[in-house]
């Protein structure tokens, strides 16, 4: 059995995940597979299981600033995730084996994350502004009307609620 990193098995931790689909296909082109992978993570962020700050789905793969509680790991979410996403869009096993996780410390590599998850459509040539696309979290943002994420500074760094520190 394959031994999971420590920082896999963290609670209460922002974290910067990157989960991609096997051979990079682009299951998320497909509109209501995108929506399905949205409404997933949704679903554990309005149950205050694991708060979103910044999320976006891209055709084969997505990037969420998490912050799983309690007794949700980092690795745990990944997995509802991508098993609760493929049960929805109903199609056999399609993401990658693993993921790519690293652990928010300071609001420098916060800021820069949450610049480099919305602006990767507009990168990529999938929208011309960060907001006017639609699996990305950057239109809540702007304007400020907060429905699925829970904004940056809501979250400290240290694992306890309120602002970021340091």
């Amino acid at each position: 059995m394959d031994r999971v990193p420590a920082d896999r098995l963290e609670t209460n931790r922002l974290f910067f995940v990157t989960i991609s689909t096997a051979h990079r296909n682009p299951v998320f082109a497909d509109s209501a597979a995108a929506q399905a992978a949205v409404e997933t993570m949704a679903f554990y962020a309005q149950r205050g299981q694991a708060p979103l700050i910044a999320y976006v789905v891209m055709p084969d793969h997505l990037h969420a600033l998490v912050y799983p509680r309690s007794q949700l790991t980092i690795s745990r979410w990944v997995g509802q995730i991508k098993s609760y996403t493929t049960h929805r869009i109903g199609i056999g096993p399609f993401w990658q084996e693993g993921c790519w996780t690293e652990i928010v410390l300071h609001d420098r590599f916060l800021q820069q994350k949450l610049v480099y998850v919305h602006e990767n459509p507009v990168r990529t040539g999938l929208a011309e502004s960060p907001h006017s696309y639609l699996w990305s979290s950057a239109a809540e943002y702007r304007s400020e009307s907060f429905r699925i994420v829970t904004p940056f500074w809501k979250i400290a760094l240290d694992g306890s609620p309120g602002t970021c520190g340091g």
